[in-house]
């Protein structure tokens, strides 16, 4: 990847995106889907930071394609979650809730614990922004009580999001949802962890 440290060192961007395309090529000649795959996600990371949508997307597609040929999970998961993002930006929530819950199903088979909560959580505000709240609320509960292996930022966002229900579902039945889906835990101590992460009205 010297070349493509190179690259994100100029000061010109558009210099930097050419040499990394290079880079690509350069790696697509030699064979070796492994970089290429990683290349590739990075064009789609700096085309999508300069708000370059289908490009952003070309080259989440192509980083897409290797990592799917390498049965690269960790990779593949990384990537539909990339392209989900760019599909909530464009308002296409249904491709992007479907990419999520592809990336979510990924981390869960590797046992990421992390990722699973982060992936969860977007699952979560894709489902709600469909208007499809009781079936978001599992997921934002189940990413929550994971809080230990959240940033505090993460968490934060989770509680707005569950509040959100809240004031949605009212009281009682956001109570019966968490009866519901507190899996082992007991749905007391739950309530008590969301009251203590800030969320109000309970």
């Amino acid at each position: 990847m010297c070349m493509v440290d190179m690259a994100l060192g100029f000061p010109d961007q558009e210099d930097a995106l050419k040499w990394v395309e290079v880079a690509f090529h350069v790696k697509q000649r030699l064979g070796d889907r492994t970089q290429m795959g990683l290349i590739a996600g990075l064009l789609g990371e700096l085309y999508s930071n300069r708000g370059e949508e289908k490009h952003a997307i070309y080259w989440h597609n192509r980083s897409l394609e290797s990592f799917q040929e390498l049965g690269a999970r960790a990779g593949t998961a990384t990537v539909l979650d990339h392209l989900g993002i760019i599909d909530i930006k464009r308002g296409s929530l249904k491709s992007a809730l479907e990419r999520f819950k592809r990336s979510l199903s990924l981390w869960e088979e590797l046992g990421d614990t992390k990722q699973v909560a982060f992936m969860r959580m977007k699952v979560s505000i894709a489902l709600t922004s469909l208007g499809n709240v009781e079936s978001a609320f599992p997921y934002a509960l189940a990413a929550v009580t994971q809080s230990d292996f959240l940033s505090q930022e993460i968490t934060a966002t989770l509680v707005v999001l569950l509040s959100d229900h809240l004031k949605i579902l009212g009281n009682e039945r956001f109570k019966v949802l968490v009866r519901q889906h507190a899996g082992l835990r007991d749905p007391k101590k739950v309530l008590r962890l969301l009251k203590q992460l800030g969320l109000k009205g309970l």
